[in-house]
């Protein structure tokens, strides 16, 4: 799986180069989830950023359903950067690979480019409107259908 250009493909790192983003490649390490597989629980130490590199996730709470992330979306970086635990429960909703990037190094990436930062907070508030949601949730929904021939 090639790091790099999972990296540049997410929105979060637009603005990046690649040199830049090599900086980065050797703090990233790959999980794989199988399908129903948790990534973390809610309350769980946020020690980690993810981001999809294929497959889907959910997350939920005790209220339910949140949202649905695949792939190059990010995950946990609420957590990570509030120093907090995970509001929320994220499970492998198909065979799943995620790339992980442990909480200081992400937050030393950050300080580090500040237009990671200001790209980071416009998700987190785009995240948290109400709307926007149900909007992804719905967005990101597949019908996959098999007709014998």
């Amino acid at each position: 799986m090639d790091i790099l250009n999972i990296l540049c493909k997410v929105s979060l790192f637009a603005e990046l180069d690649h040199t830049t983003l090599e900086s980065l490649v050797p703090h990233c390490h790959i999980r794989h989830l199988q399908t129903g597989q948790q990534l973390y629980c809610a309350h769980d130490i946020a020690d980690h950023v993810y981001i999809v590199a294929y497959g889907r996730v959910k997350l939920t709470s005790s209220a339910g359903l949140l949202t649905y992330y695949g792939r190059n979306e990010i995950v946990g970086e609420t957590g990570v950067i509030s120093n907090q635990p995970h509001h929320c429960t994220v499970n492998a909703i198909r065979d799943t690979a995620l790339l992980g990037i442990p909480q200081q190094q992400f937050l030393d990436f950050i300080h580090q480019y500040p237009k990671v930062l200001f790209a980071l907070s416009r998700l987190i508030i785009h995240r948290s409107q109400p709307e926007q949601q149900l909007t992804h949730a719905m967005g990101h929904s597949r019908t996959l259908s098999v007709i014998p021939v």
